[in-house]
């Protein structure tokens, strides 16, 4: 019916197209039905324990337009509340009030009624249909006093109308399974066996439809036609197994029994089908009969036995035995090639990215893996929405692991570190679970770094990622020991300087955060700075040249090596250190005695960065950003990241 009403013009040739409609419209297409399916799984699936909820069906909830309807923005304020804190369990307090800040700036909690009603626990049979018998009755009411304060607008609004008499329809099958519950007893079933029943009734639920109907375009169904006749008739799907529906009776009583004793049986259903339909041709004078010749799932793709039959006898069936026309209408079936997506870099794109002081190497790697994604992150600021996760994805599961490591690392900085300490926490297991357990908590769970003690409650997934992290720290720990004695200099700090682009007058602000930085002695027992870099979802790269780092058709291209010598650069132009600069990838997955945290690039080993690869390194570095931000190149589409890429649905790669 939907795609019926959304084709059929308003007007034809300037002349107002009046229509009537007898078939229902049903229920389940309508809001109110999705807001009761939402509110029963909440109490169903949803309730924790007696002041508890689960975000995923909550959430539903406080996203619905119903509830917006009730509250305006105080259910958005709400949800950013949880996600912004990463809330998987939020409490009835934390579902039903938001902070705001009163007059003098203190913080307040405000208390939304409507939410309190929806977030309040059920327990009774008759509770659940009471629950939403209350609820309904509430849309119901706000329905009621938009008629009455816009009541010319209202009466010619279709969508408000259909809204309304939706509310009603679906609060009088509620109503009606309430009354059944308090008269009968064989409605005192449990509440998940209720909203089963409740979803099947509001399914088979439609909605009438008032209009003249002796006047206009007559959509209706085929029973609804029955002793009537029209000039012109279009019939729509007249497919096998549409047109008689093949129906299986729902019945105990075999079908040869049934025709024995001259029942029922799906030949007398299939003979009433064919009635209604020659009772509809019998008197037009222009009859359009229209099926889909391409076989889907379960449509066959044959037209109907009874148009076969139609040209079979139409001059037995009609006295003057009028022509047939047999038509098709074919799609164009050919295969539509993907253009590229390309952002020319016009005068208003050139304006926005001479706003971008500062570049992170994590940008730089994403402008050369394709920079169409440069574009839409740094330049478009597109960002993915945050949402709460019950999962550890990897970009959590390493952010965990920095933590962690911060944690222990952070109280030893500016301190020389031995062997002996490493590998005593290693072996702590107590120690290791409780550094993870605060790391979990800050990071995953938002919880303050002030509290005194961090007891998240994990589900099964968290708990096995909790455990495979206590062991990459052990690893880690005993990986570290084997450089001891060594004095940490920097722990998550944060380096910046500035570069000057080719055109000897821009200059652009390079930073971030290095995960770790250490004096430690080399094997010629000479005293070296090393830049730590953790990586948690990576497996060891290798690199054959600096150029390859800055190439996009580099195969499996060593993103991993340009950032860890950008931090070198960064930290060598900051810091100005005397002792020789050594970049480190610490694959933490692979933390044995035997790895070599070393950047190789072709056969050399990074040892020194100021003396083997700093020139060449900052001058690529530099064409790269001048490529970016001074030339006219286009941002393209580069294929070989697409998997990815979060922006795909964008450019439909």
């Amino acid at each position: 019916l939907q795609p019926v009403l959304h084709s059929i013009p308003s007007e034809i040739e300037g002349r107002k197209l009046d229509m009537n409609v007898t078939m229902g419209y049903p229920l389940q297409e309508t809001p109110i039905y999705s807001y009761v399916l939402a509110l029963t799984d909440l109490h169903m699936h949803g309730n924790k324990d007696a002041n508890t909820w689960k975000y995923t069906q909550a959430s539903i909830v406080l996203k619905h337009p119903y509830t917006k309807r009730m509250v305006g923005d105080q259910a958005l304020k709400i949800l950013s509340y949880l996600k912004s804190h990463n809330v998987m369990f939020p409490s009835t307090r934390q579902l039903t009030s938001y902070e705001e800040a009163d007059e003098n700036g203190n913080k307040i909690y405000v208390e939304v009624p409507y939410l309190q009603e929806i977030f309040t626990q059920i327990k009774g049979h008759l509770d659940l249909t009471q629950y939403l018998i209350n609820i309904t009755e509430k849309i119901g009411k706000s329905y009621k006093q938009q008629l009455i304060d816009n009541k010319k607008e209202a009466q010619t609004d279709f969508e408000l109308q259909l809204y309304v008499e939706s509310v009603f329809a679906a609060h009088s099958v509620i109503s009606r399974v309430h009354t059944l519950q308090e008269r009968e007893p064989i409605f005192n079933v449990n509440n998940a066996t209720l909203s089963r029943l409740l979803v099947q009734m509001l399914q088979q639920k439609s909605i009438p439809f008032h209009g003249e109907p002796a006047i206009g375009l007559q959509v209706m169904g085929l029973l609804e036609t029955r002793n009537l006749d029209f000039r012109n008739v279009i019939m729509l799907s007249v497919n096998e197994g549409q047109l008689p529906k093949q129906e299986r009776m729902a019945s105990l009583i075999p079908y040869a029994l049934r025709d024995a004793y001259g029942m029922t049986t799906i030949e007398k259903q299939v003979s009433l089908y064919a009635f209604y339909f020659y009772n509809l041709l019998q008197r037009a004078e222009n009859v359009t009969l229209m099926y889909n010749s391409t076989a889907d799932g379960m449509t066959s793709g044959e037209m109907s036995r009874f148009m076969m039959q139609l040209q079979v006898e139409s001059k037995a069936i009609f006295n003057n035995g009028p022509d047939i026309e047999l038509l098709s209408l074919a799609a164009s079936n050919e295969s539509q090639h993907l253009t590229a997506v390309e952002i020319e870099k016009t005068e208003e794109v050139k304006e926005k990215l001479r706003n971008i002081k500062y570049i992170s190497p994590s940008s730089i790697n994403n402008y050369i893996d394709c920079p169409l994604k440069f574009y839409m992150s740094k330049v478009a600021g597109f960002r993915r929405d945050d949402e709460v996760s019950e999962g550890v994805d990897n970009p959590m599961f390493g952010s965990i692991f920095h933590k962690v490591m911060e944690l222990i690392y952070r109280p030893l900085v500016e301190k020389q570190v031995f062997a002996d300490y490493l590998n005593g926490l290693a072996n702590n297991k107590s120690a290791i679970e409780a550094l993870v357990d605060k790391a979990f908590g800050i990071e995953f769970f938002k919880m303050s770094e002030n509290e005194t003690t961090y007891h998240p409650k994990y589900n099964g997934e968290q708990l096995l990622n909790k455990y495979v992290l206590m062991d990459y720290v052990k690893n880690q720990l005993r990986y570290d020991a084997l450089s001891c004695p060594m004095t940490i200099l920097g722990v998550e700090e944060k380096v910046e300087c500035d570069i000057v682009l080719n055109d000897n007058k821009t200059s652009i602000q390079l930073g971030g955060y290095i995960d770790r930085f250490e004096r430690i002695h080399n094997e010629r027992g000479e005293s070296i700075i090393r830049i730590s870099d953790y990586k948690t979802n990576a497996k060891a790269q290798k690199a054959s040249s600096l150029e390859g780092l800055f190439d996009n058709e580099t195969y499996e291209r060593a993103y991993n090596y340009l950032q860890a010598l950008y931090y070198c650069e960064v930290y060598s132009q900051q810091e100005k250190p005397k002792e020789a600069v050594m970049p480190a990838l610490m694959y933490i997955k692979t933390a044995t005695k035997d790895r070599d945290c070393r950047l190789s690039i072709g056969k050399e080993f990074v040892e020194d960065y100021a003396k083997q690869f700093q020139s060449q390194y900052v001058d690529l570095l530099r064409d790269k950003l001048s490529e970016i931000f001074l030339s006219d190149t286009p941002f393209t589409q580069h294929e070989s990241h697409c998997d990815s890429c979060e922006f795909r649905s964008y450019c439909k790669r």
